[in-house]
Parts: structure tokens; C-alpha cells; sequence
């Protein structure tokens, strides 16, 4: 007898996820494909989330009906199939053909024709023999833009489920993308009723909605649409930053948090911002309006505009921007519904100097933003709606506190974690402690300046690393920073890292702060405590910590306690678990191959300490 699974998932252009929640008890799996497959942002398969979720549910070997709930309901952009065939199953094929191993190296390769990557697949025979194959298949029969969205994500999920899950079968619900960032926002937040601001790039036509949540009633109050210009540019505020970033020499969709980092240091005030404030404005039916003309304005004009004024202000000017117009927005909506709690989701609110304006200049009153504020998030709204539709959840199903925490992904045992090592036994050192000592000597190891990763219980779901799957360092010694950056995460040496720190010493350590628990929001930590610990702000002061109570990281909480003793305040440096380019470590043998790859000191996979050998 098959079993019948619900499921939310993303599965298009980014952040693909792989979300199910248990009926019968409301635990939570959910886990994003980058995880797995290792490339930042993935995008390329449901399948690969749902053969985690098998694994994880021990369903390997049983036939499985999925009923599958989907964050898109009628995208444009997808409406041709070729973006869903060469961004999704044929990057499986090619990323194994030109053996890349990060992101940054796919993407110069996809800014080749789909001809001339087919045409140098050629000499990559025999590994590009399924390659080939399947772009036949594409050329013959699935390049048609008369075929609608829907028929074209049916067709891409039989292809995707015929090649690695055989036997099993699916039914597709679609839902309206921002609704879906919003359900994942208002669930789990705090809130009965509240205002819900979703923005991000684009998607169902629009890149932000305004919807009001009153306990069971949704209700949509503005939607701003999605443009483009005569040159096919999506005109969007997402759009505007990630064009600076790409300009910048980063990485659009992957890299904006680099422009955010070096903002910090420029000044906006200058003729870049004042063209981009002057570009958007809000309408008397409260959207956001932007000229079609910025997107080819950034491209013609940016070359000089660098030359005039540098990088740091160029950054300064779209970080500025951003702030400013969207705490102006968040502020007259406030004002027009007359509503002060509020939610934010949506890719653009990942930004937290964003969120920190808002919530400091905006009038609002309380503040939540969804963990998971990317696409991998709205798969989880998907899931949401569809269960709110079955009358199976209610309003307030994931408002207490078992759910203030976003441990939702694989976990492994103690054994699991030994088998794991054996196949490194060469390489490293391992001792295993008795009860909670480790904890003693893991704080202990950090206050002595050394940095080591901290690997236990469930992954973290959401861009943030929340202790699960971190790097640990010493906020108190200023070169723990660049020590990190430089010869640990291989990154640009502008960039901050982030703090756990104890929700007691919270209101003594910042200005002004809320009970943030996600890392989704920076903060101005006070000018004495920066000073104590420098590796814990960014050149500016600010801070995107994570305030820990025991109830919701009691490992993380004692650690951080260990270090009160000694420091005075329980604080410590919280970067994510991995090297530069590569993702959060999901296994244990991640973790081992990135510490091997890395000048880490020493992992504790808890009572389990690994060191190098010398």
C-alpha cells in the first residue's frame, strides 16, 4: 500500500526546498537542495529534497504518493520552458560534464548558449551522453512556448521523478508566490492579526505584496507589479540591488550581502542614490511604482559613475536606497491600515541593515521576519496553504515556543558520526567526553583564541547557521575576524560575521534591540561593548546576533554561559559552518572535508572532539 505524503516545495531558478509536516504530530522536516548538492542557492531538482525526506522518514524502499504544494502559481519568466530545462535538469548534467564545484564557476558557464554548451558537450563524450540525450529531448519536443506553465512544470517533475524516483507518484497544488512568503511569515510568527510585507525579485508577476492576516482571514490589500523595460530588464527593487552586485563583480542572487557588508564603508549622499529615490515612488493605492528606465540606466552609467565616486559608494548608494524608500513604505502602510505589528518575507528583506532601519524608523510596534525569508521559505508557505485549505492546521498551530526555532533538517547519531570518521582515521585525531564536559572544554578551547565548528542535533533551515551547524570563535580578540575570513572562510576581508549571544545580557549590550532569535535583523551594539568585542560588529557597530535562551539552543546556551564567566557577557563570533563558495555542511563527512580544507582548529560533533594530526 503506498503512503501518502504533503510536501511544499520551490523548485525554480533558486533556493529549491523540500518542506513536510507530520499530521499527526506537526514535526517539521525541511531542508534546502544547496544542502545536499552542495552549490549555493540550488536550484535544479525536487527530487533531491524528497529522497532526503525519505531517508530521513525511513522510506527509502516504499512507494510513496506525494501531494506536492508549489510556490508559483503563473510565472512568466517559466512560461517558456526552456529556463526550467537548461536552469534545473540540465545543470544536473552539465555541472558532472565541466565538473564545477561552486556556483561562481556555473555561472560563467550559463552565460553561454544553451548551442554552445551543447556544442562543446560534444567533446565531453561519454560523460555528456545523458546530457545530450536530454537536450534532444528538449530541442524535439519541449521547446514550445505555447505550452503553458503549468503543463510546463507537470512535464519537468515527471522528468525529474522518472530518473531518480522511479515508482513513486505525484499530484502538483499551485499557490501565489508572495501569499506563500507571507502564510510562512504570519504562521510562525507571534501575531493573531498582522500587516505582511513580502518583497524580493519577482515572482506571479509581482515583487512585493501588502496582505493582512486576522486570525484565519487573509486578506490581500495592495500587490506591486513586476515590469519590463524594452530590453526584456525585470524592473523591480530586487532587480536594482542585484544589478549593483553584479556590477560590483559579484554574484547576483548569491552575493548582494557583500554590497550590503561594504556599504558600511562609503557615504550615500551622492548622484547614484538621488537617481535611484527619484526612480520609485508610491502610488494613492499604496504601490510601489518604479521608472522602466533604471535597469538600463544602472548599465550605461555605472562604468563612470565608479570612476567619479568608487565601489564603497556605489554600495552606500543602493543600501541607502533600499532603506530609505522601504522604511518610508513600511511606514505609510503602518500609518494607511493602521496596523503596527508586522511581518516581512521575501529574498530583499534577507537584508538586515534593511530590517534594522525598519524596525528603528518605521513606528512600528512589533516586528517578526520568517527564517527562511527566501524562495526556500515560500515552498514552506505553499505547504501552509495547502494544509489551511484541508482545514488541517489552524492560525495558531506554530506559535508556541517548540517552533520559535528553525532545527528542522537532518540530524545524525553519535554512531553515525563515528562511521563517518573512521574514513578520515589518518588524518585526524578523535576523543570522545563523558556527558556535558565537553561543553567545559569547547568554551574553554574557544577563549583560548583556537576556532572550531560546532555540529549537533537537527539543520538549521534558512540561510543562518543558529548553532546547529557553526563556526565558533572568540568576539573578544579582534584578529579572530580576520583570521576567519583570511585563512578559514577565504572571503573579502570587509565582510562581518555574526554573534550568538545570551538573551540576558541583550538590553545592556545594545541600544536598541528585540528578542531576535534568527539572525534576521542587525542591531547597534553600544560603543563600550564594541570596543570589548570587536569581532562581533561590523566597522559601523552593528551586529546581526542571535540572542539564545536555554529553551532554544541548550548546548549553544551553556557554551555561551561558560564564556560569561570568563568574558563577563556571553558572546561569541557565529559563522556559518563552511568554506567560501560552498554551502552550510548538512553530514558529518561535509563537515570533516571542510575542516580538512580549512585552517579550523577542531570540530566537536558534541561529546565527539576531532582535531588534525600533526
Amino acid at each position: 500500500m503506498k503512503k501518502k505524503l504533503s510536501v511544499g516545495i520551490n523548485i525554480l531558478g533558486h533556493d529549491a526546498s523540500v518542506i513536510h509536516i507530520n499530521e499527526d504530530n506537526l514535526d517539521i522536516f525541511a531542508v534546502e537542495n544547496e544542502r545536499v548538492s552542495r552549490f549555493k542557492h540550488d536550484g535544479i531538482s525536487a527530487s533531491i529534497g524528497l529522497l532526503e525526506l525519505k531517508r530521513n522518514l525511513k522510506l527509502e524502499n516504499q512507494k510513496i504518493d506525494w501531494d506536492l504544494s508549489f510556490c508559483y502559481q503563473d510565472e512568466d519568466l517559466f512560461k517558456n520552458s526552456y529556463y526550467v530545462w537548461k536552469n534545473n535538469i540540465l545543470i544536473h548534467e552539465i555541472r558532472k560534464i565541466f565538473k564545477l564545484k561552486e556556483i561562481k564557476y556555473q555561472a560563467e558557464i550559463l552565460k553561454k548558449s544553451f548551442y554552445r554548451i551543447f556544442k562543446e558537450s560534444l567533446f565531453k563524450l561519454p560523460t555528456s551522453c545523458n546530457f545530450i540525450y536530454l537536450s534532444s529531448l528538449y530541442i524535439l519536443i519541449y521547446k514550445n512556448k505555447k505550452k503553458s506553465f503549468l503543463e510546463s512544470i507537470n512535464k519537468f517533475l515527471k522528468v525529474d521523478f522518472t530518473r531518480r524516483i522511479k515508482r513513486d507518484k505525484f499530484k502538483l497544488n499551485f499557490y501565489d508566490h508572495h501569499t506563500c512568503h507571507a502564510a510562512s511569515s504570519f504562521y510562525f510568527s507571534p501575531f493573531k492579526k498582522c500587516l505582511s510585507i513580502s518583497l524580493d525579485f519577482d515572482g506571479d508577476k509581482h515583487f512585493s505584496k501588502v496582505i493582512l492576516f486576522n486570525e484565519e482571514k487573509l486578506t490581500e490589500l495592495v500587490k506591486s507589479r513586476t515590469k519590463k523595460d524594452l530590453n526584456n530588464n525585470t524592473i523591480s527593487i530586487g532587480a536594482i540591488y542585484s544589478q549593483c552586485t553584479e556590477f560590483l563583480g559579484y554574484l547576483r542572487n548569491s552575493d548582494e550581502g557583500k554590497v550590503e557588508a561594504l556599504a558600511a564603508y562609503g557615504q550615500k549622499n551622492n548622484e547614484l542614490y538621488k537617481k535611484l529615490m527619484d526612480s520609485t515612488s508610491i502610488n494613492n493605492l499604496n504601490e510601489i511604482i518604479i521608472k522602466d528606465t533604471i535597469i538600463v540606466y544602472l548599465k550605461k552609467n555605472l562604468e563612470n559613475i565608479k570612476v567619479k565616486i568608487g565601489k564603497e559608494n556605489i554600495a552606500a548608494a543602493v543600501q541607502g536606497y533600499l532603506e530609505d524608500f522601504m522604511t518610508s513604505y513600511v511606514k505609510k502602510i503602518i500609518s494607511e491600515y493602521k496596523v503596527t505589528d508586522i511581518v516581512l518575507s521575501g529574498g530583499t528583506f534577507a537584508n538586515v541593515k534593511l530590517n534594522m532601519n525598519i524596525y528603528e524608523k518605521s513606528g512600528l510596534k512589533n516586528m517578526y521576519i520568517v527564517p527562511a525569508m527566501s524562495d526556500a521559505g515560500a515552498g514552506l508557505g505553499a505547504l501552509l496553504l495547502n494544509l489551511k485549505d484541508k482545514k488541517k492546521i489552524s492560525y495558531d498551530f506554530f506559535k508556541s515556543k517548540k517552533y520559535s526555532m528553525p532545527y528542522w533538517g537532518p540530524s545524525f547519531n553519535k554512531e553515525e558520526v563515528l562511521f563517518n570518521l573512521k574514513k578520515y582515521s589518518n588524518k585526524i585525531n578523535i576523543k570522545i567526553f563523558k556527558k556535558n564536559d565537553w561543553i567545559k572544554e569547547f568554551a574553554k578551547m574557544i577563549l583560548e583564541n583556537k576556532i572550531g565548528g560546532l555540529f549537533q542535533g537537527r539543520m538549521e533551515f534558512g540561510p543562518r547557521a543558529l548553532g546547529n551547524r557553526s563556526i565558533i570563535g572568540n568576539a573578544g580578540e579582534e584578529k579572530i575576524k580576520d583570521i576567519i575570513n583570511s585563512i578559514i572562510k577565504e572571503r573579502p576581508s570587509f565582510q562581518p560575521f555574526c554573534p550568538s549571544i545570551l538573551e540576558e545580557d541583550r538590553m545592556e549590550l545594545f541600544e536598541k534591540s528585540y528578542s531576535n532569535k534568527h539572525m534576521t535583523c542587525a542591531f547597534k551594539m553600544k560603543d563600550k561593548f564594541a570596543k570589548i568585542f570587536p569581532s562581533a560588529v561590523h566597522i559601523d557597530n552593528t551586529a546581526r546576533p542571535q540572542f539564545v535562551s536555554k529553551e532554544d539552543n541548550e548546548n549553544l546556551y551553556l557554551i555561551l554561559k561558560e564564556i560569561k564567566s570568563v568574558l563577563g557577557h556571553g558572546v561569541c563570533v557565529n559563522t556559518s559552518f563552511n568554506k567560501h563558495g560552498r554551502t552550510i555542511v548538512l553530514t558529518p563527512d561535509d563537515a570533516i572535508k571542510d575542516f580538512l580544507d580549512s585552517k579550523m582548529d577542531f570540530i566537536f560533533f558534541e561529546k565527539v572532539l576531532v582535531t588534525k594530526t600533526v
